[in-house]
């Protein structure tokens, strides 16, 4: 068995790391049997792709003579592919059932990292690729290179031998605290209990029904479950209960985790010649630095007044004797004040009409975007509840897509898009994967989704489209955009989708009776979107200022003092009666760190992108205009230039007013 599991891991890493480097497309079906990890298997595999990376390296640096696009940058770009290879580490550290190859997958991550940052701190590589001649090359080429010889200078490679060293260290001292951030995360999963029923009013019986039960009969609701109770929940105690555990998720161990980061990071900046993180992550972002987006959003929070003013008069209607309004009752008054009467909210009753959002999000896919989407059984993959479709375009195989919807125990219950490979034009086909924990698996669970959740599955199926179509002649134009705070875009573009009333209608039956959506319903879905109402917008608010005022400061102080008077100066309501700890479990601050603006100047894009489709969404003819434009560029060009081509003018925030709730 030992020898044959050596012959399989030796065999699977030649073929995925050689073949990929410079073969055609017809190696790509050579796959790592993900079915069969070990945590050797994923040591080996990090290793490999290290052992193999560094010649390449070498190579380059080797080169005599005059620099050119074809002896050093294309040799770079191939080292690129190659590194990419073995990307997948990245999304198994979080989503595989054994919780040996994720701490192996999350060593070889960490271990990739220092390689990487290696990489971009090699000042002879630097010379080599600034050396270059660029001047018969094409605009892309061009773009690349100097995108690229500006991102080596921010990270440090023009500085001393001390300092880029320093760099590094505190690069891979970042990459643990935020690996022990989402493990404390991941392992905080006790549930939250209710003593009957009636604590739970106003949740779906069919929900109610598969929630498990404690010794004493009482209902346990996991962390995955409270926003459903936030936005369903008669009882303001409950939504109240539910609000603190979740907010409170994480701590204590996430409190200094964050304060250690947030200290690591200053420090990085500060060596970099930047006064804090926050003007060191936004150079180079569309919006370009701390004091643009504090204005942005000075100018969200101004327009949204109305809203928010429109938000407060409904209230009392929804509330009834249980008023003041709190802080956690404004998610119970976001769906249910179009149907105040009802006693039930729009997420609840539109879960009977939601079953088969997958078929819906796969046939527009197809209709269009002109991606067909073929479950592919036969590939191997990493838990059997995942699911894997070979993806073509105009029939020609395009990508690779997985679907990993499943809670199970071991997975960090959050929803995110993995781009596991880049795809390159004519060598690499894209694969990504949407990882989220919707489907709960549990005896005479239908798998009905709320409409919080189909729109959630929509935005990471827009980030997967998106990864499957953004696929260049060079690697390093492959893949998302450079400008961080554009990346949200496509994914709310697409979850506008999941919110249109004639896109609705065209999948959404009743489980049961296949009954269409009625209409009352439909109306009453807009209203939940928090992009677009005051409450709503308020929430993103409050989390957009504390990662910006986080990386903006000195380290040291209270950070829960700097929450709550944020907190307090942003949502109306009452406060929670208890001490909260919001930054534990805030989990955009790894990975978007000081930029959860993104949401919102990313949602303003996406509704001005938005009013050119005046046929309606379901127009296939402005949606390929929308894919050629702004889907397919990568990072060929700036984000400004694939808005305006299509456009024809520059970005604005009206179409994005105007969508706020109607007065």
């Amino acid at each position: 068995m030992a020898s044959s599991a050596n012959i399989l891991r030796t065999v699977t890493l030649s073929s995925c790391l050689s073949v990929l480097l410079g073969g055609a497309l017809r190696g790509q079906e050579v796959e790592p049997r993900l079915d069969r990890l070990t945590p050797a298997y994923v040591r080996d595999l990090v290793d490999r792709s290290i052992a193999e990376a560094t010649p390449l390296l070498e190579q380059i640096l080797a080169v005599r003579g005059t620099r050119t696009v074809e002896n050093t940058l294309r040799p770079y770009d191939d080292l690129l592919i190659h590194f990419n290879a073995v990307q997948i580490v990245g999304l198994l550290a979080v989503v595989h059932p054994d919780s040996a190859v994720r701490a192996a997958a999350a060593e070889g991550t960490r271990r990739r990292g220092a390689f990487q940052a290696a990489r971009r701190l090699n000042p002879q590589l630097y010379r080599a690729l600034a050396a270059i001649d660029t001047a018969a090359a094409d605009a892309e080429t061009r773009y690349y290179l100097a995108r690229l010889l500006a991102e080596f200078r921010r990270d440090g490679v023009d500085r001393n031998d001390s300092v880029r060293a320093t760099i590094a260290a505190l690069r891979d001292e970042q990459r643990r605290l935020e690996q022990r951030f989402n493990e404390n995360l991941r392992l905080d999963t006790a549930s939250l209990a209710f003593g009957d029923t009636a604590e739970l009013a106003g949740l779906p019986p069919d929900w109610l029904q598969t929630q498990p039960r404690g010794p004493a009969g009482e209902i346990r609701v996991g962390v995955g479950d409270l926003r459903f109770v936030l936005q369903n929940a008669r009882n303001p105690e409950s939504r109240e209960r539910a609000a603190i555990r979740l907010q409170n998720r994480g701590a204590p161990a996430n409190h200094f985790v964050v304060d250690s980061l947030l200290r690591a990071r200053d420090r990085m900046a500060t060596l970099l010649g930047y006064p804090t993180w926050a003007a060191y992550q936004f150079d180079g972002m569309m919006a370009g630095s701390p004091r643009q987006v504090e204005r942005f959003l000075d100018e969200i929070q101004r327009l949204s007044e109305p809203a928010v003013t429109r938000d407060l008069a409904r209230a009392p209607a929804v509330l009834g004797e249980h008023g003041p309004l709190r802080m956690s009752d404004q998610q119970y008054v976001a769906y249910h004040k179009g149907n105040a009467q009802s006693g039930a909210s729009s997420s609840a009753l539109v879960r009977e009409y939601f079953e088969r959002v997958r078929d819906a999000m796969l046939h527009l896919a197809d209709t269009l975007f002109g991606l067909e989407f073929r479950a592919a059984p036969d590939l191997p993959v990493w838990h059997p509840t995942v699911e894997a479709y070979r993806v073509f375009d105009a029939g020609r195989l395009a990508g690779i897509a997985y679907l990993d919807t499943h809670r199970r125990t071991g997975k960090l219950p959050a929803s995110s898009t993995a781009a596991i490979r880049w795809g390159v034009s004519s060598r690499v086909l894209p694969r990504a994967a949407i990882n989220m924990s919707l489907v709960r698996d549990r005896p005479g669970d239908p798998g009905l989704l709320g409409s919080e959740e189909v729109a959630g599955l929509f935005h990471e199926f827009g980030h997967l489209l998106e990864d499957l179509l953004a696929v260049r002649p060079w690697f390093g134009t492959s893949g998302l955009p450079v400008e961080f705070d554009f990346r949200e875009v496509p994914s709310i573009v697409f979850e506008r989708w999941g919110r249109d009333p004639a896109v609705l209608r065209s999948f959404a039956r009743h489980y049961r009776t296949g009954e269409a959506l009625p209409d009352s319903l439909v109306a009453a879905l807009r209203q939940a979107d928090e992009l677009r109402s005051g409450f709503g917008i308020r929430g993103l608010l409050f989390r957009a200022r504390l990662s910006l005022a986080l990386h903006e400061r000195s380290p040291g102080g209270d950070i829960d003092s700097i929450a709550r008077a944020l907190r307090d100066a942003t949502i109306p309501g009452e406060p929670p009666r208890v001490s909260t700890h919001p930054e534990a479990s805030f989990t955009h601050l790894v990975g978007y760190e000081a930029a959860y603006y993104t949401y919102i100047w990313s949602a303003v894009i996406a509704d001005d992108l938005l009013s050119r489709f005046t046929a309606g969404l379901l127009d296939p003819v402005t949606a390929r205009a929308y894919r050629r434009a702004v889907l397919e560029p990568g990072r060929s060009a700036p984000a400004g230039q694939q808005i305006e081509r299509f456009l024809g003018r520059p970005f604005s925030l009206s179409a994005w007013a105007h969508s706020l709730d109607d007065p």
